[in-house]
């Protein structure tokens, strides 16, 4: 198979894949896009913690139901996920739990940002992540035993 008609396979499924998006998903994909492109920008501009008392910050409306915050809770970290794998430059893990935190919070859906260091080989490294109600959201269990919680 010449590497034209690979090309144009990988497009042909890209796209079917995209057909069976909802509107609903479309709409959660370019809101995490743009939450990305805007932390992305902003972590350059603004102090962290004025960024994350943004993000952080919930929408004035009733809590929504705990079958709904489910939902939530499983559909927006795919919607960030999808937005993360085709923005213009790489997205972190702080721009990634930034974007994410400031979506869950217009929906009403408190988080916690978590921020963890490591040391690794002589080198340190560090991660952030989300935490709803004490649980992780889209990470490995393992990551609290990685990691060093700074931020709380």
């Amino acid at each position: 198979m010449s590497k034209s008609h690979e090309n144009m396979v990988f497009l042909v499924d890209r796209l079917r894949r995209a057909a069976r998006l909802s509107p609903a998903e479309w709409l959660d994909f370019f809101r995490a896009w743009f939450w990305l492109l805007f932390f992305d920008i902003a972590l350059r501009l603004r102090p962290f913690p004025e960024l994350q008392a943004f993000a952080s910050r919930l929408v004035s409306r009733p809590t929504p139901a705990p079958a709904r915050v489910q939902q939530i809770l499983r559909l927006l970290p795919l919607a960030v996920e999808r937005a993360r794998a085709r923005h213009l430059r790489p997205m972190t893990c702080l721009r990634r739990s930034l974007a994410l935190q400031k979506m869950f919070a217009q929906k009403g859906v408190p988080t916690d940002l978590k921020i963890g260091v490591r040391k690794e080989g002589g080198q340190i490294s560090a991660h952030a992540w989300l935490e709803y109600e004490g649980n992780l959201l889209g990470e490995p269990e393992k990551i609290t035993e990685q990691y060093a919680v700074l931020q709380k």
